[in-house]
């Protein structure tokens, strides 16, 4: 029996489709490997969802309180471990195991100084201490978080982005002439150096949060060092650097930390920096570093 439906081949397509395919493919790896798991950890979608999810639960205290189901106390109790919660949740902070005073070294003063308001509160027998402003000021440091958090991603994500072109640049750079290697090092210093002369500016005219400053200065050295040496990660950088310091601790002139333990510093977890005094130090150390580096 013959039939007049005509079949296309397997295949069959135009070039297009598969181009297109091929280009979707290529982007989903490059996009994984840029950002990875920790960009979508860290989206702004998640950070959304959190607040969301905190502020829900801190409306059911307050109707909680309202209707008389907990005590002033309870409030107090209830806010500080919702705060922490979220503070931890969305900084990766270990908040909810800090102390007060330990918490005031964090770079969100609010959240420091709200923890010192729960701490009597939480704890004394009798307070006259008000759950309505408990639950208030509980809403302010759950949104000066979320702020702080929004901040935080926007660095992850340059950092992700320039790691990966950092390592392409030092893999560049190993298989050019030396002549050329040398040029191209000079460039990459002279570059760093620009970029920390822009956030400088920004601490001297006092833009954007003094942390948020020393982050972005502290993902300039970083990158300075990625390009010059091509070390993969800073769990690496850390062990190098450890072992370039020993016997050389201080430079030749006695006066100045080598660029070894200057960039040691800027390794350090969860360092924040609280005035732009600190920033405009971190920023001198910053420039010797790079004009030292060897």
């Amino acid at each position: 029996m013959k039939y007049s439906v005509g079949l296309q081949s397997p295949f069959a397509f135009s070039a297009y489709w598969y181009i297109i395919g091929i280009a979707v493919l290529l982007l989903a790896f490059v996009l994984w490997h840029v950002f990875g798991l920790k960009i979508k950890i860290n989206s702004p979608l998640r950070l959304d969802r959190l607040r969301r999810e905190s502020m829900h639960r801190i409306s059911d205290i307050e109707k909680a309180y309202s209707k008389g189901e907990m005590g002033t106390r309870d409030v107090y109790q209830q806010m500080s471990r919702e705060v922490r919660r979220y503070a931890q949740a969305a900084t990766g902070w270990r908040t909810t195991s800090m102390l007060p005073d330990e918490m005031q070294a964090l770079a969100i003063p609010e959240l420091g100084r709200l923890m010192q308001n729960y701490y009597r509160p939480e704890f004394d027998i009798a307070s006259k201490a008000d759950a309505g402003t408990a639950v208030a000021d509980g809403r302010q440091a759950v949104e000066a978080v979320h702020r702080f958090a929004v901040r935080q991603r926007k660095v992850a994500v340059k950092d992700a982005i320039r790691s990966w072109t950092d390592h392409i640049r030092c893999k560049v750079m190993r298989r050019l002439p030396v002549r050329m290697r040398t040029r191209m090092a000079v460039s990459i210093r002279s570059k760093a150096i620009r970029r920390i002369a822009r956030i400088e500016a920004k601490c001297s005219r006092g833009q954007q949060d003094p942390h948020i400053l020393y982050q972005y200065l502290r993902l300039e050295v970083r990158s300075f060092i990625r390009s010059i040496t091509g070390w993969p990660d800073d769990s690496s950088v850390i062990q190098r650097l450890r072992r370039r310091q020993k016997g050389k601790p201080f430079a030749q002139d006695g006066n100045r930390y080598a660029p070894d333990k200057l960039a040691a510093d800027f390794y350090e977890p969860e360092f924040t920096c609280h005035s732009m005094d600190e920033v405009s130090f971190s920023i001198m150390k910053a420039k010797e570093l790079i004009s030292k580096w060897n």
